[in-house]
């Protein structure tokens, strides 16, 4: 268990370095932006949006709220299977870990993916297949309480009345 978890680590700095130089205007933006109450910092965002909300989270600890929308899964059941626009096409990124490895720089801090069953742009069974991956960094602590899937019953958009609860009850 101790040789796993200083894999772990270990994975988790060589991740972050990666994706952390991708997303340096996102940080200045955080600087510009900052209040005087950093745990009201919330990242969401649909398709491109989630995209952007889940890699800035990866590397930016002041966001305690990641709600990333259809842009959740693994990069074999959606940007190689898929045509997809730039957001999710990280030069080196398979190299370092698929999108779901990530989840281990997000975790403890909360974190909401929001997919829709009839997804033109990953299938449900990679956004799954996903979760189950990123439950294992939230399982590493015992923080299962902080990640969530939500899945609406239509196609690649928000689901406000499933989602807003769920963000709800965590801004508090």
């Amino acid at each position: 268990m101790e040789q796993a978890s200083g894999k772990l680590e270990e994975s988790k700095k060589k991740h972050h370095n990666k994706i952390q130089n991708l997303f340096k205007d996102d940080a200045a933006a955080w600087d510009a932006f900052k209040s005087g109450n950093e745990s009201a910092f919330i990242c969401i965002g649909n398709s491109t949006g989630g995209t952007i909300s889940y890699f800035a989270s990866a590397v930016e600890e002041r966001i305690k709220l990641a709600v990333v929308s259809c842009s959740f899964s693994t990069y074999e059941s959606s940007w190689l299977k898929y045509p997809h626009c730039s957001c999710g096409y990280l030069p080196g990124v398979l190299e370092v870990g698929d999108m779901p490895d990530f989840a281990q720089l997000i975790a403890p801090r909360d974190l909401i993916i929001v997919a829709g069953v009839n997804g033109h742009l990953a299938d449900i069974e990679g956004v799954r297949r996903g979760y189950e991956i990123a439950k294992e960094a939230y399982a590493e602590g015992d923080n299962l309480a902080n990640l969530k899937l939500i899945e609406g019953d239509g196609g690649h958009q928000f689901y406000p009345d499933l989602a807003w609860p769920e963000i709800n009850k965590r801004k508090e």
